[in-house]
């Protein structure tokens, strides 16, 4: 039951002096606040509800208060201080653990939540573990994660960064991290770069544009000379654009990494798909994969992939498929698995072959582009084919 606020009416002065003997006096003797001093509160009769002020407040709620023991129970139980008691102050202050963290669930949090951590995978056999930053997307679930130097800021990741929050349609957030100076800075900075102000060309496209029409005749065929065009200098008008997306930081207690457990299970999760895949490609290739190899950074891409794509929550969903509405339809292959690939047209010539071997890499979340490795560099594409192995 919502509390109701109190008004506090004052009895009028002929009804005060009747209850007091007709003494004179103004209103300060009706002051609430006098019952604090252990006096009685004049008029608390004519004291009435008013339920049209505001709905109440939350109710707090009061530590627990432990459960006190007698005389001849207390005598027992120091002589062993078995079993633990929360009413003994010995015991309390050498066994109590710390109160658990509290977690909300997914319908208490009106505003996306976007976690992080680092990990460092590694084998045995490497030297230097991998430094690797896993992103969490809440509620969609969705996976991000990229290989990096060192823990500090990064360019590259910052704009990744900012890039995952225009794709996800993020505009008031919240980022949670384990106070990592790191994360910390480069969250703060992703945020300000794909919020910032701005400003964009207001220029009337269709005065002094060069149209198909100009370049090219009936048949298709490019008309000889060139194309009547202005010399002066384009002059941009432009319209500021306010900034858009707002995000607020939620740092974790100090020293308390189970206070930001959501960021711990999704290293786990990601831990153990990268861990699975990876052993996966090293026996179909047979031989040890180590950590400083560039193939290893596409797979923590592709394991993120796979992790939004495929992988169910209790709900069964995936995180694809709550960010977009649908889920996906497209048909892959194994990672690092040799394929044809269609090069696209402005990468071959007229004589050249449409299709060509390469090493599928994975896939981008945004798009229906495959990543594709060559000898000499990476290529993405559109169409894949699998080869028939024997």
């Amino acid at each position: 039951m919502p509390v109701r606020p109190l008004i506090y009416l004052c009895p009028l002065q002929g009804e005060r002096d009747d209850q007091q003997g007709g003494v004179d006096g103004d209103c300060d003797d009706g002051d609430p606040k006098m019952a604090m001093m252990g006096e009685p509160i004049v008029g608390i009769e004519r004291v009435i509800y008013d339920e049209t002020t505001g709905p109440g407040a939350l109710q707090a709620t009061p530590l627990k208060s432990p459960q006190a023991m007698s005389a001849a129970q207390r005598a027992t139980h120091d002589l062993t201080h078995l079993p633990y008691h929360p009413g003994c102050e010995i015991c309390v202050s050498c066994r109590r653990p710390n109160t658990h963290h509290q977690s909300l669930k997914s319908s208490e949090r009106t505003v996306p939540l976007m976690v992080g951590d680092y990990c460092f995978p590694k084998h045995s056999d490497d030297s230097d573990p991998m430094t690797v930053l896993v992103i969490r997307v809440y509620p969609y679930k969705l996976f991000f994660a990229c290989s990096v130097s060192t823990k500090g800021r990064d360019p590259h990741v910052i704009n990744r960064l900012a890039r995952l929050i225009k794709e996800c349609g993020l505009l008031h957030f919240t980022f949670r991290s384990d106070r990592e100076p790191a994360i910390v800075s480069m969250m703060e900075e992703a945020v300000a770069l794909s919020g910032r102000r701005g400003t964009k060309d207001d220029v009337d496209e269709a005065s002094g544009a060069v149209t198909h029409a100009d370049l090219f005749d009936a048949n298709g065929d490019l008309r000889p000379g060139e194309a009547e065009v202005d010399g002066e200098a384009h002059v941009p008008s432009t319209v500021a654009v306010d900034s858009a997306h707002t995000a607020a930081p939620e740092m974790t207690h100090p020293g308390e990494s189970q206070s930001n457990g959501l960021a711990e299970r999704s290293v786990g999760i990601f831990e153990d798909q990268f861990r699975t895949l990876k052993s996966a490609l090293e026996i179909r290739l047979k031989h040890r994969l180590p950590v400083s190899h560039p193939v290893t950074s596409w797979l923590v891409e592709h394991t993120c992939w796979v992790l939004n794509k495929f992988h169910l929550d209790s709900e069964g969903r995936t995180a694809y498929g709550r960010l977009h509405g649908r889920e996906g339809r497209e048909r892959i292959c194994e990672f690092g698995e040799r394929i044809l690939w269609y090069v696209p047209k402005k990468l071959r010539s007229k004589l050249d072959q449409r299709w060509r071997y390469g090493v599928f890499l994975g896939r981008s979340l945004s798009s229906d582009q495959n990543f594709i490795g060559l000898r000499s560099a990476s290529n993405h594409c559109h169409s894949g084919l699998a080869l028939l192995t024997e």
